[in-house]
């Protein structure tokens, strides 16, 4: 209580010692004006506040601004040497005059006002300009008037209102083309007191689809990732660190000299197309990244881990800990390497870490109950040190090169699960799972119920090259996203990367992890060719031998995470951090609830059936649960239309997206055709 006592005369003498007043602290005061006459001209005889375009702005002692109009003011008044004047009178003669405002008490600085005898009125004017506009782009005009020394105003306006902003410069004006159509733009000026004399120019304005780089990627994503995730850079030259783990029983299924095997492995992660027969790991990604991307690397010797299959093979073996020990034992043994060689980013961890076993996988006969001898990638969970350590790593057996032509020939046993019948080293699941070491999920569905990715896509189904939602949110292609209605030709996606993004409200973020449909050019080449002209192991899907239009809805919005177990929706920001992709390709299904859990949107259950990556089929019976692989039929061929009337099956929310948009685009496929040996496709888009 005292305290309150005492504090109050501190304050109270505090002020009157101050040269301000009490007042003066806590009164807002009025304390200048500024006056602005935009008009350019003025002669004897006009009324200066019927000519006049004044800007009256008031200043405040908090800092704060008011805009006044004239009628706001207590007393103005027109001067001319000694004489004064009222300004709503004409202005009897020429000369220059001061205009000063008054309110509150405070006065205006004065602003001269040059006054001519008589006006000068234009006698010809002549725009010149570019005919042509892209909406959404600006253009600069020129115009020349006589006489030169002009004074009067130029009006510059449009044959509509809506479809430019003018702005007007020194020489002419800049018009930013706000739509497509045809219009015209008109500068105008008096050629005597009661007439007036204009020129135009007719402008194009055609309707654009701005080509946007990706300015987050999934690099991005995983250091702001809600756990602690690492994943190997997406340009440049990143390095593996492959280790070929030898077991203590690995002899029985490695027979002949595992220096076979170990090159074989080399040649599958770094060697040339004539070594595998068709791609390696390094050959396929930098086809894919368009050469953003060369992979290296290092192969080691065998590492001896001392364990038999039985010990690694269990469900509960420590995988991670067998990784950081490998790596441990590598940089030991190498001590002209270093561990900064294989950290292209800087962020203290390796670029990936590759640890091939040597034993069969679970899936070979006797095998079953090893349910860690798999192919998976995983992360190492924990907080980066001074050292550089292992986060991503992969694991997998030796027997994913070798198909049943090669086994034996090359290993001394049958233990197989690739496919060499037309190459020499299959390659296959080690792109897949280098898919995930880059950060990707997989777009099967882990309940086995439905194909929402139609199967030929390398995160699919391990065949082909990678759908384009990947390769965009990879930063290794760019899109063109139009906001109006318009005709465009993009080339074979599998070539040049083209695409096509149609959304509603595409984030400011240059994003991919948002809402929206992607249209490709999927041809039969490239990437796609060797798993079109063979099918993967006899039962995977064969890629499609036609050319035509897939079109991809894309949910890779993405969840917070608020304590670490729960997620809210949270929009396309990676950077915002503690984030995840919300959707998954994975259905609800309640008897494998336990093996899918960990798969199904984290957001719950109204989730459930929002795919992150749904292929949309030219078949209007399908709906949002497909089943069966992806087929000639399901492209939209050279005459074919979208519109979400007739495909609203294939969408959980009808005629909308998942976010509530309407769905209001529409695409017809005008025609597809070969143009010096790649293929183009011209679609005419209309947003309704």
């Amino acid at each position: 209580m005292k305290k309150r006592f005492i504090f109050l005369p501190i304050i109270l003498s505090t002020l009157l010692l101050s040269s301000c007043s009490f007042h003066d602290y806590f009164v807002t005061r009025l304390t200048s004006i500024t006056v602005t006459d935009e008009t350019r001209y003025y002669a004897a005889g006009d009324t200066y506040l019927n000519e006049a375009e004044l800007t009256i702005i008031g200043k405040y002692n908090n800092g704060k601004s008011k805009e006044f109009t004239i009628e706001d003011m207590e007393s103005n008044s027109l001067v001319k040497g000694e004489t004064s004047y009222n300004p709503a009178h004409p202005f009897a003669e020429a000369g220059t005059y001061q205009f000063i405002v008054k309110y509150d008490g405070v006065e205006s600085t004065p602003i001269d006002i040059n006054v001519l005898s008589e006006h000068k009125y234009v006698t010809s004017i002549k725009i010149d300009g570019p005919t042509e506009l892209e909406s959404k782009q600006n253009g600069s005009y020129t115009v020349a008037v006589s006489p030169s020394d002009y004074t009067t105003k130029l009006v510059i306006t449009s044959s509509n209102e809506n479809a430019f902003q003018i702005e007007e410069t020194d020489t002419g004006f800049n018009a930013y083309a706000l739509k497509a159509g045809n219009y015209n733009l008109i500068a105008q000026s008096k050629s005597s007191k009661d007439t007036t004399i204009s020129d135009s120019i007719d402008v194009n304005v055609i309707a654009s689809a701005p080509l946007v780089n990706m300015k987050q990627t999934y690099n991005d994503y995983v250091k702001n990732h809600v756990y602690n995730l690492s994943a190997c850079p997406l340009s440049g030259e990143p390095r593996l660190l492959v280790i070929p783990i030898w077991l203590t029983d690995s002899s029985k299924y490695i027979k002949k000299d595992r220096e076979n095997v170990r090159n074989d492995i080399e040649k599958v992660y770094f060697g040339t197309k004539n070594e595998t027969g068709w791609n390696s790991v390094a050959t396929y990604y930098n086809e894919e990244s368009l050469g953003k991307i060369s992979l290296k690397g290092t192969v080691a010797n065998w590492y001896e881990c001392g364990r038999s299959v039985n010990e690694i093979g269990q469900e509960k073996f420590d995988t991670a800990g067998l990784v950081k020990e490998a790596v441990n034992w590598y940089f030991a043994n190498n001590p002209s390497d270093s561990r900064s060689n294989y950290d292209l980013d800087n962020d203290k961890y390796l670029d990936g870490v590759i640890l091939i076993y040597a034993a069969p996988d679970y899936q070979q006969k006797g095998f079953e109950k090893y349910e860690n001898l798999w192919a998976f990638t995983y992360w190492i969970q924990g907080t980066t040190v001074s050292n550089i350590v292992p986060n991503v790593f992969f694991w997998a057996s030796y027997d994913f090169i070798y198909g049943s032509s090669t086994a034996l020939k090359r290993t001394g046993s049958y233990y197989y699960n690739g496919d060499t019948n037309n190459c020499n080293l299959d390659a296959h699941t080690f792109i897949h799972e280098m898919g995930h070491v880059f950060g990707l999920d997989d777009y099967y569905d882990y309940g086995q119920q439905y194909d929402p990715a139609g199967g030929f896509s390398m995160q699919d189904y391990n065949v082909g090259g990678h759908d384009p939602y990947s390769v965009l949110s990879f930063g290794w292609a760019d899109a063109y996203i139009p906001s109006e209605s318009v005709t465009i030709t993009i080339s074979e996606f599998v070539k040049t990367h083209d695409l096509i993004l149609l959304s509603e409200h595409y984030n400011s973020y240059d994003s991919p992890f948002d809402e929206y449909f992607l249209l490709e050019l999927y041809s039969p080449n490239g990437l796609n060719e060797f798993d079109v002209e063979h099918r993967y192991c006899s039962r995977f899907p064969t890629g499609l031998n036609k050319a035509g239009i897939r079109l991809w809805h894309v949910d890779a919005r993405l969840a917070k995470s608020l304590n670490g177990y729960s997620f809210s929706l949270a929009g396309s920001n990676v950077k915002t951090g503690n984030i995840k992709t919300a959707m998954s390709n994975t259905y609800y299904n309640e008897s494998k609830i336990a093996e899918i859990k960990n798969y199904l949107s984290c957001l719950g259950a109204q989730y459930y059936d929002f795919n992150l990556l749904q292929l949309i089929r030219n078949n209007t019976s399908l709906t949002y649960q497909p089943r069966g692989d992806v087929k000639n039929s399901d492209l939209f061929r050279q005459g074919d239309s979208f519109n979400i009337s007739s495909y609203s099956k294939q969408f959980k929310n009808a005629t909308k997206f998942n976010n509530g948009d309407d769905i209001r685009w529409s695409f017809t496929v005008d025609k597809i055709e070969l143009v010096n040996g790649i293929a183009n496709a011209t679609l005419t888009l209309t947003h309704q």
